[in-house]
């Protein structure tokens, strides 16, 4: 993971005579411009999307539009879970591969995009059940189940819905990872990287996750889980506006910089050609197959997988069903959303402060404290009476802590030992061992 630079203070007398040989040759180390684009800005249209498309309010979403029981709520979102585990790895594959092809300086963007597009359409097919077929009442007797629930072709198609949204998942989250890393990457050799690391882009995910959630959670209150449908589509053309944008001002920032280093040639254009003849190197595709055997090749990769699996295990289930066991407790759904805002509290200190915390404790001791932030979370959980509600505001800075260490962890366990120009594909498989638990 690309980490804050700070100057050695036992260098500044070899900095003095290389500035004086700088001024007497008239050469001047080129630096990108100050003010440059950023994965973050995508995070934050990402996240505001994912929030749209449900979120956390998927379980009682689906409750609610596709009529099934809280049985048939677990079986869709643990079947959405399976499947983007196993498309995560393809879809990041299938990123790092256009990136490096030829003719393809965005391709991660593209895969990217396609999947937010995906997405969107599979989550209105919920709403064009619901409101056009089920609202007709000559359709509906065929359509309903008994007691009103969902018939079994009703339940085929949401069960179907979930796993075309999870197959967009796919394309979307390792590949957002990968695309930072990348660019991380490329800022450093650039000679721009001064404030680049990964937790400082990705607590703008975090942030605008909170803002989408606490307008949400009122705005289901008021109108009903349909608002969301109008979410979606608003927020999917926010992200396609917002990354077209972020396209060409990347292109125009490394124009900008080519320009920099040719009129003034610097230790950063070797730094960036070096840049280069790696990802030439890595031309050869490497199979997804011998990219996890790097991350298993120790003991340590091996118990740190086993780690995520059987952390996801909790939170998966935390993480997908916990509004319903907020609506049991006597939750609204605006109180849901500011429990999100409440988590995120605690992840915005933790990303920000991710560099100090990757060199003074690791990704292995960062995953501990995810682990124990969730045990004493759920324990919590289960001594909350029954319409006091509010109990859960005290445990969901927990949950805070427990995503912010298990996701940058996990990052940058994964990152430290993929190859240059495999940064999605290294994310890909990591949300295997994640999501198969």
């Amino acid at each position: 993971m690309c980490r804050r630079q700070s100057p050695a203070n036992d260098d500044n007398d070899n900095n003095d005579d290389d500035d004086d040989n700088n001024n007497n040759n008239n050469h001047k180390t080129p630096s990108p411009p100050r003010r440059h684009p950023r994965p973050r800005l995508i995070y934050a249209v990402i996240f505001t999307w994912l929030a749209s498309c449900g979120g956390r309010f998927t379980a009682p979403f689906l409750e609610n539009q596709a009529r099934f029981t809280d049985a048939q709520t677990g079986m869709a979102l643990a079947a959405q879970m399976a499947c983007c585990s196993l498309v995560a790895p393809l879809g990041g594959a299938l990123a790092d591969a256009r990136e490096r092809s030829d003719g393809e300086r965005h391709g991660r963007v593209g895969v990217m995009i396609l999947g937010v597009v995906l997405g969107t359409v599979s989550f209105l097919g919920h709403g064009v059940v619901r409101y056009y077929y089920l609202g007709d009442g000559s359709k509906s007797s065929s359509l309903s189940g008994s007691g009103g629930g969902s018939s079994w072709v009703m339940i085929v198609w949401h069960f179907g819905l979930r796993l075309f949204y999870a197959v967009a998942l796919g394309l979307i989250m390792p590949v957002l990872d990968g695309l930072t890393l990348a660019y991380l990457k490329k800022v450093e050799a650039w000679g721009g990287g001064e404030n680049a690391d990964y937790g400082s882009e990705r607590l703008h995910g975090a942030i605008w996750w909170a803002v989408a959630n606490i307008i949400i959670g009122p705005l289901i209150d008021l109108w009903g889980f349909k608002v969301l449908y109008a979410s979606a589509i608003l927020s999917m053309m926010v992200c396609i506006i917002m990354t077209v944008y972020y396209v060409n001002a990347i292109n125009e920032f490394e124009a900008t910089n080519v320009m920099l280093r040719n009129e003034s040639p610097s230790q950063t254009d070797d730094m960036s050609s070096q840049h280069h003849s790696v990802l030439n190197s890595n031309k050869e595709s490497i199979s997804l197959v011998s990219l996890s055997q790097m991350m298993c090749a120790s003991f340590y990769g091996a118990s740190f997988l086993l780690s995520c699996f059987t952390l996801s295990m909790g939170t998966s289930v935390v993480e997908n069903l916990i509004f319903l066991f907020f609506d049991y407790l006597g939750g609204t759904n605006t109180l849901c959303g500011l429990t999100v805002t409440v988590t995120v509290m605690f992840e915005i200190p933790i990303f920000y402060v991710a560099p100090w915390l990757m060199d003074k404790v690791g990704p292995g001791s960062m995953q501990h404290a995810a682990c124990v932030a969730y045990i004493i979370r759920v324990l919590g959980y289960s001594a909350i009476p029954r319409d006091q509600i509010f109990w859960v505001l005290f445990m969901e800075p927990l949950h805070g802590v427990t995503y912010a260490c298990s996701k940058l962890s996990g990052v940058e366990f994964v990152n430290r030992l993929m190859p240059e120009g495999y940064e999605a594909s290294g994310q890909g498989l990591l949300t295997v061992f994640q999501g198969l638990g």
